[in-house]
């Protein structure tokens, strides 16, 4: 990104040989002498559907700002689209920040969850807590330390003559590193499926080590049918607990209800209708046989309007779908478990969970299973049916980033970000193919 003519930087771009494309989703109207963007649904997924074949990731540094928002259904098949038939079969690649929990962008399997780590890895003042996000990166800067990060600004923001600014940062900073950095191994191996793409993202559970992804890149060999299990019941067991009051609802998976067995889970996806208090903290998760919890929800509880709402508590009916990442490798057969605890006055009365809808995707150690609900997701083969040279494969044209932001907005893609692992809780998880010295 130079800062002027005659090329002085303000930075260098993760993928610096990479293409740019800035695909707008929204526009401005002017209404009452004032200017006002306007962004539906159909304008973005005009824009998330844009040449397909020829743009490789979709680098979107917004999101929704309120939890359980739902997508329109043209939506989610523009994304199942995308990322089925996208890119010759290969799959779009789609990358979000994380958000708040249940939003439609990211709990869903064809979308990858960014969230930023602060200064000195402090959480920032904008963060979510969402089960949907799979990675990690620096969003201040290119290091701990760092405070700021160097980007060219807007005209509009411009102070000085100076092109150069440091304002830029948090989740949409970090999305754009993300996307920089995935652009990096399409580079290394242009024939990584998006499946792809996430199981070397998934390599230490947090932050990606960008030299080591680009390594297996190289060499990767992975084309594992992903396969889907539905499971659903109803009813909860109250349990009174000593900082609060929980409802407990469990149900045992096991292989022989099936046709077949998920042996590696990869994603989860909880469909729920509960209820939970307003104005009192409410924590909703689901643990698996491991025993890893994962937090689906966790709602602080909105302050009182008003004098008169003081002391007073009434209970919210949702209808969400929520993803976990957290269960990444770990079987699906035994005893699941779904809990929504209730903090403070009422929450024994207001707390409530009526259905329970539990989606398992992931593959098996038979690898000639084809069902009728597999899901028909592009591997590694799907381009040229030949995975012996994919490591060896050079990328002969570059790869195109579509930079997709709203009618006052403009992204820049920015540093190198340097990472470092998150620990996981019980069961960890080594694909088959990892190399036992990079690990």
């Amino acid at each position: 990104m130079k800062e002027s003519d005659d090329c002085s930087l303000c930075g260098a771009g993760v993928a610096f040989k990479a293409t740019l494309a800035a695909l707008k989703i929204g526009r401005v109207k002017k209404f009452y002498f004032a200017n006002n963007p306007e962004i539906t649904s159909v304008l973005y997924s005009a824009a998330l559907s844009f040449k397909n074949q020829e743009v490789h990731i979709y680098s979107n540094s917004w999101t929704f700002d309120e939890p359980f928002k739902t997508l329109h259904s043209f939506t989610e098949r523009m994304f199942a689209d995308g990322f089925e038939k996208g890119r010759q079969a290969l799959g779009s690649i789609f990358v979000f920040p994380s958000g708040p929990p249940g939003n439609g962008l990211t709990n869903n399997i064809y979308t990858i969850g960014v969230a930023c780590f602060g200064i000195n890895g402090t959480m920032p003042r904008k963060s979510f807590v969402n089960s949907a996000t799979l990675v990690s990166a620096f969003g201040q800067g290119r290091r701990r330390t760092d405070n700021g990060m160097l980007t060219v600004t807007h005209t509009y923001r411009r102070q000085t003559s100076r092109l150069c600014d440091n304002k830029f940062g948090g989740s949409s900073a970090a999305t754009a590193i993300l996307s920089g950095m995935i652009a990096l191994a399409l580079q290394a191996n242009p024939s990584l499926s998006s499946r792809d793409i996430k199981h070397l993202l998934v390599y230490g559970f947090g932050y990606v080590q960008v030299l080591k992804m680009v390594h297996l890149a190289k060499k990767w060999k992975f084309n594992h049918q992903l396969l889907n299990l539905t499971s659903v019941w109803f009813g909860f067991q109250q349990t009174p607990a000593d900082t609060g009051f929980e409802l407990v609802s469990s149900s045992n998976r096991t292989c022989k209800q099936s046709p077949y067995c998920i042996d590696k889970i990869e994603h989860v996806i909880v469909n729920l209708n509960f209820v939970y208090p307003k104005h009192t903290q409410t924590i909703l998760s689901v643990i698996s046989p491991c025993g890893t919890e994962s937090i689906l929800m966790e709602q602080e509880g909105e302050p009182p309007k008003d004098e008169n709402d003081v002391g007073k508590n009434e209970g919210v009916s949702v209808d969400a779908q929520f993803l976990s990442n957290h269960f990444w490798g770990e079987e699906m057969e035994g005893l699941w478990t779904v809990k929504i605890k209730g903090l403070g006055i009422y929450s024994y009365e207001l707390c409530r969970i009526e259905r329970i809808k539990m989606i398992f995707h992931g593959t098996s150690k038979n690898d000639n299973i084809l069902m009728e609900d597999t899901v028909p997701l592009p591997s590694s083969t799907s381009s040229n049916g030949n995975t012996e040279d994919a490591g060896e494969t050079k990328s002969k044209t570059p790869i195109i980033l579509g930079v997709v932001f709203g009618g006052l907005l403009l992204l820049a893609v920015i540093a190198i970000a340097f990472v470092l692992k998150r620990k996981r809780y019980h069961c960890y998880y080594v694909p088959a193919n990892a190399y036992p010295d990079e690990l």
